[in-house]
């Protein structure tokens, strides 16, 4: 029962959460460039340098020079973790394998061993902005339910994964990879949905900032609702 369970999470189970992910991604992405586009120009804005934007953006991607400035442990922690949650799922040759058997592209993939120090980092890293969110009256100030949720099944889809490739399993095999696909197949599905969709606004963000500046007073403010929302999704 548990094999085929697991073969269907892996299998059409993950082939619709995928789809789901991509195509969520692609309607914010042409809903965000649309949105923009109009506000630019209602705005009147004739003197963005689209180059200089670009460029500080990836700057600010790479924020290393700045991790220091303020909370560095809690930055640098921050970081680590989010270093370690893209390259793994990216890049793991079982999951290039993964790609590769459905699209035919095939992607370079991470030495085992360097996959098993960064899951052990984003374990390590997750688990400490974790008990800041709960043991820290700033953490818990700026926390929402959806900050914990996420966090807790990123962190079940790297902790299921590993244990799953260690000889030391508590559970069968079969049963730890269905946690381990079922969480990371939800996690697919939340990416376009939630605040994780943050990773694929991040590069518009300079450029809103941007426009903002040649509304008149107020106007930036309807302008990021008109653009992101003025609701927000807390999952």
């Amino acid at each position: 029962m548990i094999n085929e369970m697991l073969m269907f999470a892996r299998g059409p189970l993950f082939v619709f959460c995928s789809t789901l992910m991509v195509l969520g991604i692609i309607r914010l992405v042409v809903i965000l460039v649309i949105n923009i586009h109009g506000s630019i120009k209602n705005a009147g804005c004739s003197d963005i340098t689209y180059r200089d934007t670009v460029r500080e953006t990836a700057i600010w991607m790479l924020p290393l020079r700045r991790l220091f400035n303020t909370s560095p442990v809690f930055s640098t922690v921050s970081f680590l973790f989010h270093v370690g949650v893209i390259v793994v799922p990216l890049f793991l040759l079982e999951h290039v394998l993964l790609l590769e058997n459905g699209t035919g592209i095939r992607l370079w993939n991470i030495p085992g061993n360097v996959a098993d120090t960064l899951t052990g980092m984003v374990l390590i890293t997750g688990c400490i902005l974790l008990l800041y969110r709960i043991m820290k009256r700033s953490g818990r100030g700026i926390s929402s339910f959806s900050h914990y949720f996420i966090l807790v099944i990123i962190l079940t889809v790297f902790a299921s994964g590993y244990v799953a490739a260690s000889p030391y399993n508590p559970i069968s095999y079969t049963g730890m990879m269905l946690c381990h696909v079922l969480a990371g197949n939800l996690l697919l599905v939340l990416i376009p949905f939630s605040r994780l969709s943050h990773a694929i606004v991040y590069p518009f963000i300079r450029l809103v900032t941007l426009s903002g500046w040649c509304f008149p007073y107020g106007g930036g403010k309807k302008a990021n609702n008109k653009i992101f929302g003025s609701e927000q999704i807390e999952i």
